[in-house]
């Protein structure tokens, strides 16, 4: 049956627009952490609420506003902040902060700091767990607050971008700050003035993710209750999208949209070479071994941005917003019609040390150069290289799955490490080994090596 969910080529795509450059390219950060207690001595001008006998009132939500206003104090010292708040500013010489209540309360929404500012709110999936450190009580007000802390768009050719990044993590480690399984990491990439990327660059991207997706995910603790996402909503591409779903014939029968059957259909029932133009023109005839893969050539199959993005994204509300978040495109609930035009990676943990934001925000970025015009070179080398390793790659999965976390997997000429493989992959993609190699030890220490 067609899908329940009419499908409007306007959405994820904004106005009519070239092709997309790297110099577009803009990303945006979330760091989700928990602050254990505000310092008494960060309570200094803030608003204390009283009750009408004189005494001081301390209610969970008072002290978290008090709490995220005191955070955006602290990000932004010494940069010359606009104390009337009457509007965001626009420099971007040092970190501006501001909270989320505060912006209501200046009759202003988060988009107008989008581009200036460092955002501080609640963070709705953290969750201060029994065995985490406590507060302490005699230098705090004893209460865990959970924090997300959004960044300002940074350009990626901005040079003073990590310099911005890493004044901001130093700034926030000043206060009792702890991360649990609850945490993540989340990287936006979009373009700088807002604007969707094309179809043909979200096609591309989504060919070198679904491909790379066993590897990448590797930077995820093995060992971490939410390993699989499943309390922060990042799920595997390969096992939760639509995509997934109608290779496996597993699509709920609950599901409105039926487009990954749809598609499937549309690639079986295809015999000529021409239906595979696009592809072609993309990869030319070195990509013939390679568009036999199904799943590659229901991504290209899709006629729009929509259709991309709801095959990309999961079936179940909880499966909305996978590892590689393509729903902004998909446009099927409020929260991804109203949220900015960006793929989104939810792979990676919480953490708030400097080498790994820093070098995730790099991975994240080389990746999507890959779609951009002048990249074709690199994505069809990119493409082939990953194609190769998808034997390897696959047995990773599959001892994964099974809890057999094995560090290596079997080659005609020996054995290779999984933090081998990911090292290999991050060469190929040009990413600096400064970037990388946090997160090569990182797997390496997580999954052994035996």
């Amino acid at each position: 049956m067609p899908s329940a969910v009419v499908l409007d080529s306007s959405i994820g795509t904004g106005r009519p627009t070239g092709p997309d450059m790297v110099e577009d390219l803009c990303l945006g950060m979330e760091l989700k952490f928990l602050l254990l207690g505000l310092p008494r001595s960060e309570t200094v001008g803030l608003p204390i609420n009283r009750s009408s006998d004189g005494t001081t009132t301390t209610s969970q939500e008072a002290y978290q506003k008090q709490a995220y206003t005191a955070l955006a104090r602290v990000i932004g010292r010494g940069s010359g902040l606009d104390k009337s708040g009457s509007g965001p500013s626009t420099s971007s010489a040092q970190p501006r902060a501001i909270s989320k209540s505060d912006i209501a309360d200046a009759g202003l929404m988060e988009r107008d700091y989008w581009p200036s500012h460092w955002i501080v709110k609640k963070a709705n999936s953290v969750e201060h767990m029994e065995e985490d450190p406590q507060p302490d009580s005699r230098r705090t007000n004893g209460v865990a607050i959970s924090v997300e802390l959004n960044s300002p768009k940074l350009a990626w050719r901005d040079l003073y971008a990590p310099s911005l990044v890493s004044k901001v993590l130093s700034r926030v480690k000043t206060l009792p700050t702890y991360v649990n399984y609850t945490c993540d990491v989340h990287v936006h990439v979009g373009r700088c003035d807002g604007v969707a990327f094309t179809l043909p660059t979200l096609k591309k991207l989504a060919t070198i993710f679904w491909l790379a997706e066993p590897i990448l995910r590797s930077v995820r603790n093995p060992h971490s209750p939410n390993y699989t996402n499943a309390y922060t909503w990042g799920f595997d591409q390969r096992r939760y999208s639509r995509l997934a779903l109608a290779m496996a014939k597993k699509s709920p029968t609950t599901d409105p949209v039926t487009i990954g059957e749809d598609i499937l259909a549309r690639v079986r029932s295809s015999v000529r070479d021409e239906d595979d133009e696009e592809w072609q023109k993309y990869m030319s005839s070195t990509g013939q071994d390679t568009f036999r893969s199904e799943a590659l050539r229901a991504i290209w199959q899709s006629a729009t941005s929509q259709e991309l993005g709801l095959l990309l994204s999961g079936s179940q509300r909880e499966h909305r917003r996978l590892g590689f978040n393509f729903s902004a495109f998909g446009g099927e609930d409020e929260r991804s019609k109203t949220n900015p035009r960006t793929i989104e990676f939810r792979i990676l943990e919480g953490t708030l040390q400097e080498e790994l934001v820093q070098g995730w925000l790099q991975i994240c970025g080389k990746l999507v150069e890959l779609g951009m015009k002048g990249r074709q070179t690199k994505f069809c080398e990119v493409v082939q290289y990953l194609v190769a390793q998808q034997p390897d790659y696959d047995e990773l999965l599959k001892n994964t799955e099974n809890d057999r976390l094995q560090a290596r997997v079997r080659r005609e000429r020996g054995r290779v490490t999984r933090d081998t493989l990911f090292a290999e992959f991050m060469e190929t993609i040009g990413v600096d080994p400064m970037a990388y190699v946090p997160f090569q030890e990182k797997i390496r220490r997580e999954y052994g090596s035996a």
